[in-house]
Order: structure tokens, then sequence, then C-alpha cells
């Protein structure tokens, strides 16, 4: 599956002579055109600048299109191949507009698979230069459009604003996107809203979910329960029903740590007001029960569990097993570049018996670095964030391991190697193969089969395979270390998996985790998107990060009413078991602003902690 990221600036749709007439987009349909058939007024901008022509030494297509056009005789379109990631290039144009309100609206349409989910931004260029982003909106929530889509919004242009960058930018192929009747509108000029863009304030319930139950067969270990009214519950070894809300990076900052160096003047406080260690958990995991919390999540450090777990608190373990072997079994393409980060980790070959054998012996090392907390472990989660869904997973199938386990599975499908080249053969491609290792040592040029349809669904099914036997190697390695544990499935960046075919193999897993961070509020996308997971896989969600952010000097009440409306919404949805916060301390100092349960000098934020501590233990533990 593909990646892309299209941004078009400021598009806005011609619905009547009229509303054209008022439209400040020039050559918004791009039916107008130069002698080498490039739309007039718009220039192109890539990694080479105004007017570059980088991406004329790739497969990167940028201009008109006369096939796919919603009006008129022609669209505008970028085209990308699966050879082009990482690459960008915009069509650009410049607007002045004096100060006010503005409308931007128009269509898109496009062939190929995107995760990202392509969105609208704005350019807001200052006179100094200084450029400013104040809109993202997503512009769809489909793999694949049934028609041309139409979206539609308003925006604010201040004094300083000097110039209003329109682009239409798509990158991370592959993927053509179509761009149709685009321009920009005064408010009182702008074509109407379609339905869904006219906003509707966002339901928050007037208390949170999932209150605790009791009452529950005892057992040995966490668990997981769903009552009568199909709400799931995670289930403690005392017989306890509860919704998680833990605390990833629960950490002591010891000198030069990976802590350390995300603050040193956080890290010099807290070693100077807690020499030893052992104070400063028993400190914090007394802070963690007073505000209302139930557990440690990720990246906590393991000489904190037994305090906890003294306390009542529970414990999530990670084991970042696609790193196993130094990175040495990543997933490469042909000619051996590794998949694309599309959250923070790799994906290895799950063919490969070599990185089995390290992924084993890297759980081993956690589960006996664990030994004595065993009781207190909730869950496991095997990796964080790996690239699925970012390009097409097949494209970097070509390690060797992979070669052998597709030559197998093609020679399964198609019983001949006559047969093969029948089906992949066309007018453009005839494939002469001797036998299927053939075909893997010397595969086709991915980028000329992406229109060649057998070719494509047979990658595609491969890759759907691939993933499976990814899913229960891991859940294999995992229960032969610890048979009880919950096991989670690596953490999901986000909800733009759910239309991702091969997730309907995370079903094997006990949880599925997802990090999904909702801003102010969760949107009525998100909800869905997260609801569509459920249902594909049938298995309960954990969401794995999530913040709101602020300043160290102010915004802390306002922190604190944002993170109840936020539990409120997903502890009101049956299937969400509970809420990993990211994380005990991120200092603005640090870079972004500040999420963090407490500040550079280790001290809560009363305006903040204690409010949410007082709602979640009235809500989640009495």
């Amino acid at each position: 599956m593909r990646k892309l990221l299209l941004m078009v600036l400021l598009l806005c749709e011609v619905v009547s002579g009229a509303a054209e007439e008022k439209n400040l987009i020039r050559n918004g349909g791009f039916e107008e055109l130069s002698a080498d058939k490039f739309p007039k007024y718009w220039y192109v901008l890539d990694e080479g600048g105004k007017n570059g022509d980088n991406w004329r030494k790739h497969t990167i297509q940028v201009g008109c299109d006369p096939n796919i056009v919603r009006s008129g005789s022609y669209s505008g379109t970028l085209q990308h191949s699966a050879s082009d990631y990482g690459r960008w290039v915009m069509l650009r144009q410049d607007l002045k507009l004096p100060s006010g309100e503005y409308v931007i609206a128009g269509y898109v349409t496009w062939r190929g698979k995107s995760f990202a989910r392509p969105c609208v931004a704005l350019h807001l260029i200052d006179g100094d230069g200084g450029v400013d982003h104040p809109l993202v909106l997503q512009l769809w929530n489909k793999n694949t459009p049934d028609d041309w889509v139409y979206f539609w919004k308003k925006f604010t242009v201040s004094d300083k604003v000097r110039t209003v960058g329109v682009n239409i930018l798509a990158t991370d192929g592959p993927v053509q996107a179509y761009v149709d009747d685009v321009g920009v509108y005064r408010l009182e000029d702008a074509p109407p809203p379609p339905e869904e863009a006219v906003q509707t304030p966002v339901t928050i319930p007037a208390a949170a979910g999932h209150p605790k139950v009791t009452g529950l067969e005892k057992s040995e270990h966490f668990g997981l329960f769903k009552n009568e009214d199909g709400v799931w519950y995670l289930t403690s070894p005392e017989g306890e029903g509860f919704f998680d809300l833990g605390v990833n990076h629960c950490s002591y900052p010891v000198k030069n740590s990976w802590w350390d160096q995300m603050d040193p003047v956080r890290g010099e406080a807290v070693r100077s007001r807690w020499p030893e260690r052992a104070d400063w958990n028993e400190w914090a995991t007394t802070q963690l029960k007073k505000w209302g919390f139930s557990s440690l999540g990720a990246w906590s450090f393991v000489d904190l569990y037994g305090t906890a777990g003294r306390k009542g608190l529970g414990h999530w373990t990670i084991c970042d097993l696609n790193n196993a072997g130094s990175g040495r079994y990543l997933l490469k393409s042909p000619t051996g570049a590794v998949v694309p980060v599309g959250g923070t980790s790799r994906m290895a070959d799950p063919f490969d018996p070599e990185w089995r054998e390290e992924a084993a012996q890297q759980i081993a090392g956690v589960i006996a670095g664990e030994k004595e907390f065993g009781r207190e472990r909730i869950g496991i989660f095997p990796e964080n964030e790996i690239s699925l869904g970012v390009v097409p997973l097949y494209a970097y199938s070509w390690t060797p391991a992979a070669r052998r386990a597709m030559a197998g599975w093609l020679e399964k499908k198609y019983g001949s190697i006559d047969a093969l080249n029948q089906a992949w053969s066309s007018d453009g491609h005839k494939f002469e193969w001797k036998d299927f290792a053939a075909v893997v040592a010397s595969p086709p040029d991915l980028a000329q089969m992406q229109n060649h349809g057998a070719f494509l669904k047979d990658m595609e099914a491969f890759e759907d395979f691939l993933v499976e036997t990814y899913v229960k190697t891991v859940i294999d390695l995992i229960r032969k270390q610890d048979p009880d544990a919950l096991i989670c499935s690596p953490r999901l960046p986000g909800e733009r998996l759910c239309d991702y075919a091969p997730l309907r193999h995370f079903r094997h897993f006990d949880i599925i985790a997802v990090n999904s961070y909702g801003g102010r509020n969760y949107s009525d996308r998100q909800l869905r998107d997260l609801k569509k997971i459920h249902e594909v896989t049938g298995r309960p969600i954990l969401i794995t990060e999530w913040t709101v952010s602020g300043t160290d000097e102010n915004e802390q009440a306002e922190r604190a009413r944002i993170y109840m409306d936020m539990v409120k919404q997903l502890s009101n949805l049956p299937f969400v078991i509970g809420m990993h916060w990211q994380m005990w301390f991120r200092p603005t100092a640090s870079g972004g602003n500040n999420y963090g349960l407490i500040d550079r000098s280790e001290e809560p934020y009363p305006e903040f902690s204690d409010v949410i501590g007082t709602f979640q233990t009235e809500s989640f533990r009495k």
C-alpha cells in the first residue's frame, strides 16, 4: 500500500459563471496551457527550488491530464511511482490577498492507494519570509474514490501575511493525483459548503465510561473480559475489570541516559533532589497512584516495576523486535533499500530464520530482566510503529529469505512457470522465465508493472501473506517465553491503517495497540476509524500514545479540561480498554510544547494533575 501526502492548498469549486469570475486563482481549471502543455500561471517547486527540474530526473509527472477531468478538457496532475518514495514536487501559484476571511474548496480524485490521507494546508508567508501553516484539512477517508471528492474550508488572512502560497503537492508514490476547478474566494463570494463541511460541535459525554467491575474470576495474570453489553475490560489477577490509564516513559534520568539527554536541566534537578533512584521511584509511583493511573506504559525503567507493583500499578513491556540483530534482517528492495519509516520502526523479514532466532533471544532477554515482576506485567508490545501501509511492502520483499518465500508462494499458486509467464505477460511485457527461482532472482521492474493487473494482484496477495506470517511468527515467539501474557499488536501509527487489507490478520493478537493523537478532541473521523479497526480485527483497542500539549507557565487548567473530555470520549467506546499518556515529562525546552505531567523541576502542575487525579479516581477507581 502506498503513502501519499497530497497537500492541495487553496482549491475551490467553480459552481457557476458568476463564481468563476470571483475566483482568485488564475487558471484553476487548468485549461490554459503553455506551448509545452504546462498550465499557465503555475510553476514547479521541488527539492531544487523554484522552477526546479529535479523531478524530471525521476518518474514523477507534473502538469495537465486530458483523460481524467471533472470539467473542461484538462485537470492538474501529479503522478509518482514506487521508485519516487521520499521525493516531492509541487505545482505552485502565489496570491497577494488583503486581510479577511476566505474559502478554499475544490475537487480531487486519485488512482492508487493511500493511507497517509491527503490533506489541505496553507502557506501564509509574512513580510520577513516566515511561513505559517495554520490549516490542515483531511480530504478523504477512503482508499479509492468513487468519483471526484469535493471539499470546502474557511480560513483567515491577517494583516501580517504578504503572500498566500497555493501548492498542489504529492510525495511518496506510487499514486496518481488529479485536481480540477481550483480556486480561492472571499467568504461572501464562496460557493456553498457540502453537507460534510458544515462543522457540528464535537459531542463530549457527560461522564466517563468503563466504571470498575468487581467480582470477576481471580487469576494468576491479567486478562480480558467482555460483558453482556459488549463492553471490553482488562482484568486484574484480583478479579477486577478496569479501564487502563497508563503513562509512558516513567523513568529516573540516570546521567547520560536518553531521559537525561531529553532535558539535562530536569535530569540535574531530579538527581539533586533524589540522589537515590529508589527514593524517586517511591515518590513517582505514589503520584501516579494519587492521580488515578493504573499502569506504567512503554519505555519505563524496569527498576520501577517492583515499587509500582506494590502500589497496585501494572506495567507494559515493549520488545523492539524489528531491530533484533541490529537491523541486519530488515526488508529491502531489489536494489537494497530498506523499507521507509512509516512510524518509528522499519520491518524485519519474517521469513528469515536468523531473524527469528535473534528475535527469540531478544524476547527472552527482556522477559528475564523482568522475571521477578512477571505477575505485574499486563501485556507485551512486540514493536512500536512499523512501516505498514507506507509504500507497497511487496516492493521491499526482496531479501534472500523473502525471495525464497515468494518463489514458493508463486509456485503453489500457479503450479507451472508457463502459467505464471502467461498471466504476467502483456503486449508490452513478455516473460519467459525457466523456473520460479528465476522470477525472484531477476524480478520485473516494479515501476513499469504498476498498471499490470495480474502482477499487482499477486504482489498484493504476497504482501498479505507476508504480514500474516509476521503476525503469527511474532505471537509464537512471545508465547514461547510467556504463555500467559496478553500480546498486543505492534503499536499502529494512528488510525490510518483501518483500510489496510492485511490488517485483518491482526485479529490473532489479544489487543490492537494504536498511537492516536487527537489534538483538542477526537474527531468523528478518528472515532469511526478506530471502530473500523475493531470491526476488522474483532479485538479491543488500547490507545498507546496520546497527549494534550501546553506550556510550562500556563494553560494547565485548560489542559485538564481537554484531557478529561478526551478520556470521556474514548472510555465511552465499548471496544477501547485504556489510554496511555505520552508521557511522564516533556518540557518545552526539549522541543515542542510540553506534554508532561511534571515541569522541569519535577514538580507537578496542580491545576492539571490534581484535577485529572480527582476525575480519574472518581470515574475509574471507586
